[in-house]
């Protein structure tokens, strides 16, 4: 079974710190969505032997790692809510992304999810949780753990609320993956950059590098 230690409320929210070291305190975060974005988009994904890393994502992470830019993965998990799957289903498989990213020296620092849905059942049945991107509580957590400098950090995501997460938090900029609509209007000094892929990204490791200073 999971570790039900990690689920911070009982219920659902799962806050689980994987390395903290003195040498991640203070500085600027990448953070990442899990589906469509660490890895391959799989509807409800929730068996490890579906897993399936995008491209360069390992390249990505390690660099990150390499400058201790800590490594926070962010993501919704309404397939709990929903009765999809449970929580030990989930921990298999992102035991199984993080096994494979070790494969090539890669390692998320910590890992956020939430389960809460406004369609989802019962207990998990909350509309427009804190935690639930585009809301900010996932990025706040990490920010509680790492006291990371959030004007500094990005975000990459293939959906709208990974975007509009990291507006919402006051962080520097974000990388909207395969954008159905990139015409996005933006209020504030948000950096917006789309992709469609993870290749060429030498700059945004320079940005996060140059950051830390």
């Amino acid at each position: 079974m999971a570790n039900l230690e990690n689920l911070i409320d009982g219920i659902g929210l799962w806050s689980e710190v994987f390395s903290l070291g003195t040498n991640l305190i203070g500085k600027p975060a990448l953070f990442l969505d899990r589906d469509g974005t660490i890895v391959e988009e799989v509807k409800y994904l929730h068996e490890p032997k579906k897993v399936k890393l995008r491209l360069n994502i390992s390249f990505l992470i390690k660099s990150c790692n390499l400058l201790n830019i800590p490594v926070i993965e962010i993501t919704n998990q309404s397939g709990i809510g929903r009765d999809y799957y449970d929580w030990n289903s989930f921990n298999k498989t992102e035991t199984h992304i993080r096994n494979i990213l070790l494969k090539h020296e890669a390692k998320i620092n910590m890992l956020c999810a939430c389960a809460y849905h406004h369609e989802a059942k019962d207990k998990y049945k909350i509309s427009n949780h804190s935690w639930r991107k585009p809301n900010i509580g996932m990025l706040l957590e990490a920010q509680r753990v790492f006291k990371i400098n959030m004007s500094k950090s990005w975000i990459i995501g293939d959906s709208l609320s990974d975007i509009q997460a990291g507006i919402n938090a006051g962080i520097k900029g974000g990388i909207y993956l395969n954008a159905k609509d990139k015409d996005l209007k933006l209020h504030n000094s948000f950096k917006l950059k789309y992709r469609e892929n993870l290749e060429d990204l030498s700059w945004l490791i320079n940005d996060l590098n140059n950051s830390t200073f």
